[in-house]
């Protein structure tokens, strides 16, 4: 039975180590399979002197998940959110039982005698009971760990719900039997002391259930924190990655942070506006005022209303970029009630606009439709001069004075005529012309790339290879 044990607990530890190795490297630590294998040496070679105390566990760790010593904060932070629990509980046990009855009893005498009888329970004790009347903190804190691992605490999803789970995570380490425990500790310690005193007695017991209680509640506020940290970790690595490496995964993860981004710049927007209220107009505060006797209780601003942008988006949805025209799509539609008018446009070699499609489907649908090939053929040869004539053909009233123009790819022509000359045109029309690049300025004019002459045509051009890029540049619209 105890070899069951044993290796029960070596699985879950097994477990926990990779998960902790992975929080590690999402956090920028480099930390693969070989310091995870010498993590499980030197554990192995510690023994129980590694589970036994928290300072010693965490030394073995650091010694071999540790190469740089630049990685140490990030270590030690890392170990507190991942291994939660323990603080609380060596700060709320940090008293031995014995001068904990001190404080309360009278005498060492007394103290001796109650000691003495919970010596002789310890054999009808269940294991929590005896660690938490021992003071054993590792013990605690593993015990702690193993019942979150056994449970499903997926559903927690903030701070409000601690408390549920905390009293799920307190029946799963065996509350009730140590309610039992203690219960039958009482009815001991009555047949021999008066009710005071074992009143005194079961307090002491009592604060150390409510540390365990607090470590537990820990324990959780510290997983909750850590998924947290790992979220932001895998934003942040997902801003920063180019499109065209992003996996069939990532994109899907990507499309939850695009949805993220846009709903923060919505807020930053529109805090922004009403933060800029402008000066005060005096004639109609006083106008506004005239039936309160003259007093200023309703303040009216003077502003020059900006009005809000129109947009004509064009993106090129051939391989190449195809990820990047899927993440402007699905930004500028989350984004459109910032604008007075969206009309958006795919192209390879043909151009189709897929307006409607985003008025009659929700935004993800929207993007994978304009994404499928409905509009046009996805496997023609890219052919920005044969596309952007087609749109001055035919879609020539989608720009006015009010209009900005967003193009988005990466100008390679496949040598076929630019019609930069078309895009002059377009921004003599519109208010401005942007075109987002998805090439680096180093590799432009070289073999079929036409952006020096599309550059030089519109009024600026930003290179947007991630997610951080482009929501700089579609930030900048909203300015």
């Amino acid at each position: 039975m105890m070899a069951q044990v044993q290796e029960s607990d070596g699985r879950v530890l097994a477990g926990r180590l990779h998960r902790f190795a992975l929080m590690l490297r999402d956090n920028g630590v480099r930390c693969g399979l070989v310091e995870v294998m010498d993590a499980f040496r030197a554990l192995d070679t510690l023994g129980d002197e590694a589970m036994a105390s928290r300072d010693v566990f965490k030394a073995a760790l650091r010694a071999t998940l540790v190469k740089g010593h630049a990685d140490g904060t990030t270590f030690e932070r890392v170990f507190e959110l991942y291994f939660g629990g323990g603080v609380e509980l060596e700060r709320k046990l940090a008293q031995s039982l014995h001068d904990q009855l001190m404080e309360r009893m009278h005498g060492e005498g007394e103290v001796n005698a109650l000691l003495q009888i919970l010596g002789d329970m310890d054999g009808q004790l269940q294991q929590l009971t005896r660690a938490l009347l021992g003071a054993q903190t590792a013990q605690l804190s593993h015990m702690i760990q193993q019942a979150m691992m056994e449970m499903d605490i997926s559903g927690m999803q903030s701070r409000l719900q601690v408390s549920y789970f905390a009293q799920r995570l307190m029946s799963r380490l065996g509350m009730r039997a140590l309610e039992t425990d203690l219960d039958a500790i009482r009815q001991r310690l009555s047949e021999q002391f008066d009710d005071a005193t074992v009143q005194r007695a079961m307090a002491a017991l009592e604060e150390r259930t409510q540390g365990l209680r607090a470590g537990t509640r820990q324990a959780l506020e510290a997983q909750l924190e850590m998924r947290n940290v790992q979220d932001k970790a895998r934003e942040q690595n997902l801003l920063d990655k180019s499109f065209q490496r992003l996996s069939p995964e990532e994109v899907e993860r990507m499309k939850q942070v695009v949805r993220a981004l846009a709903e923060r710049l919505k807020s930053v927007v529109r805090r922004h506006r009403i933060e800029r209220k402008g000066f005060l107009d005096v004639r109609k505060t006083l106008r506004a005022n005239m039936g309160l006797g003259g007093v200023p209780a309703n303040v009216r601003f003077r502003r020059k209303q900006k009005d809000r942008p129109q947009l004509a988006v064009l993106c090129d949805v051939s391989d190449s970029v195809r990820h990047a025209s899927m993440f402007m799509l699905q930004l500028v539609y989350t984004l459109q009630e910032l604008f007075t008018r969206v009309r958006s446009f795919v192209f390879v070699s043909d151009l189709g606009e897929v307006t409607d499609v985003f008025k009659e489907h929700s935004v993800d649908e929207a993007v994978d439709l304009s994404m499928a090939g409905k509009a046009i053929n996805l496997y023609a040869n890219s052919n920005f001069g044969r596309a952007f004539l087609l749109f001055h053909r035919e879609h020539l009233d989608a720009l006015t004075r009010n209009t900005t123009v967003i193009i988005l790819g990466d100008g390679r022509n496949n040598y076929n005529p630019s019609n930069a000359f078309l895009l002059q045109e377009w921004r003599r029309r519109a208010r401005k012309l942007i075109w987002l690049c998805t090439e680096d300025r180093g590799t432009w004019g070289f073999g079929d790339s036409e952006m020096p002459a599309y550059a030089r045509a519109c009024d600026s051009v930003e290179v947007v290879q991630n997610l951080r890029q482009l929501r700089k540049a579609v930030d900048g619209l909203l300015r």
